[in-house]
């Protein structure tokens, strides 16, 4: 049993009709059933109802010639009607899509092995190249990244934050009572300011790490990364099966991943920030490789070497 944690399934679909013709592409995905059912009840009542009367008297005694008439009359009248149709739910569709989709996987599987267009070893690799590799994987989205990473609010929570304001404030009462050492503010105001300079290492280098963060999660839109082994893979977050924090937390796990990709190229050199020059920037066509590389090389997520490729499923097994 496969346990797909990502699946792209446009490259899956296109590969199946390359390999196979476009037989079992066509047949899978053209064949669908859609039933509907709705049910309707409809119920009408009515009623009428009616009296008149008439009075007729003579000259003479009021008793003696008097003629007395009335009438009623009631009706009723009624309708019911009834009717019943089913539809197939848009959830059930869905899972009737991911049914095909996870034996579609099989497929392709099947069809690059007869084919004799699968790579398994870590060899030399060269563009075009379609590999299946188990291999330790580490997840990295910067869109969750950027939101969590924010050390004063942690330091807040745990009851420990001490703000800029606070630690300015600090400064001038230490000015104030400079004279006056034991006083109870001065005391204070002196651990007030040692507890935010024992803090301000690590709030720097989150808040650097939160710059790189946000730039790339702006960078890469609906883009996330996955680094495995010796390659750099994009991963389209629409199609993953999983939230990116359960990935997050999966891609730490000591469990080896299938992955099956595409190579799309290798990054033979890498600008660090320090090898740039403005020449350089005068290409327009490199300025995004360029601020790419500046970004993951220096969160040492992308390394010389490294192959750039495009995942096409991921899974255990």
């Amino acid at each position: 049993m496969k346990e797909i944690v990502y699946l792209n399934t446009e490259i899956m679909n296109s590969l199946i009709a390359q390999l196979d013709k476009g037989v079992t592409l066509n047949y899978s995905l053209e064949q669908s059933t859609q039933e509907t059912n709705t049910e309707t009840s409809q119920t009408t009542r009515g009623k009428t109802a009616g009296f008149n009367g008439t009075i007729q008297a003579g000259a003479g005694s009021f008793l003696s010639n008097m003629n007395l008439s009335f009438g009623a009359n009631i009706s009723g009248n009624g309708n019911e009607t009834t009717g019943s149709s089913r539809t197939l739910l848009e959830g059930q569709r869905d899972l009737l899509n991911k049914a095909f989709h996870d034996y579609a996987l099989d497929i392709l599987l099947q069809l690059l092995e007869d084919n004799h267009k699968l790579k398994t070893s870590t060899s030399i690799l060269a563009e075009g190249d379609i590999c299946l590799w188990e291999t330790d994987w580490k997840y990295y989205d910067f869109e969750l990244l950027r939101k969590i990473i924010d050390f004063d609010n942690l330091l807040e929570a745990l009851g420990v934050y001490v703000s800029e304001d606070e630690y300015k404030q600090a400064e001038e009462i230490l000015k104030k009572y400079k004279k006056h050492p034991k006083n109870p503010e001065y005391i204070k105001a002196q651990q007030t300011i040692a507890q935010y300079q024992s803090q301000s290492a690590e709030r720097n280098i989150l808040k650097q790490f939160q710059l790189f963060s946000a730039y790339a999660d702006k960078f890469l839109g609906h883009y996330s990364v996955i680094k495995a082994a010796n390659t750099f893979q994009l991963v389209e977050k629409g199609m993953l099966r999983e939230v990116p924090t359960a990935l997050s937390l999966r891609s730490g796990s000591a469990r080896k991943a299938k992955i099956l990709f595409r190579v799309i190229g290798k990054h033979e050199a890498v600008f660090d920030g320090e090898n740039l020059n403005f020449e350089e920037l005068q290409d327009f066509t490199q300025i995004a490789n360029i601020m790419f590389d500046i970004i993951f090389v220096s969160l040492k997520i992308l390394e010389q070497e490294n192959y750039i490729a495009t995942p096409i499923a991921i899974y255990y097994e």
